[in-house]
């Protein structure tokens, strides 16, 4: 249901066509990272390829335990070739105030380019 709701917004929010994506999870101190595992796994792969319109690569994640103010650095890879170099990227996110101990923070993160110049392009 989280990335039901929030992936259409956050498409519309690019330029251009959305051609990588990563997601994670940042795990309050009382928790486990399989917490934050049960979020990100099965409740945002399927939405997430969905908004984007196709998605045959695996998407990237990473999920901490941690206090309230640590970073997360989630990766980022191309939507549907996992060995296309120029879409590794990492974006990096903390929010001062989360997670609490008994929180979990959840990101989504796509881009619609990366680092050629051709970037926009799909791949084929």
């Amino acid at each position: 249901m989280l990335g039901e709701r929030l992936m259409p917004d956050l498409v519309k929010l690019l330029d251009g066509l959305a051609v990588s994506y990563g997601k994670g999870a940042l795990v309050g101190v009382n928790g486990e990272m399989e917490h934050g595992g049960a979020y990100v796994h099965p409740m945002l792969g399927q939405p997430m390829r969905a908004a984007i319109g196709g998605g045959r690569a695996v998407i990237s994640s990473n999920v901490k335990v941690a206090a309230a103010g640590a970073s997360l650095d989630v990766p980022l890879g191309h939507k549907d070739d996992s060995w296309s170099f120029p879409y590794f990227d990492t974006i990096t996110v903390s929010v001062a105030d989360a997670p609490r101990p008994d929180e979990i923070l959840v990101v989504i993160a796509i881009a619609d380019g990366g680092f050629a110049t051709d970037a926009a392009e799909p791949i084929k």
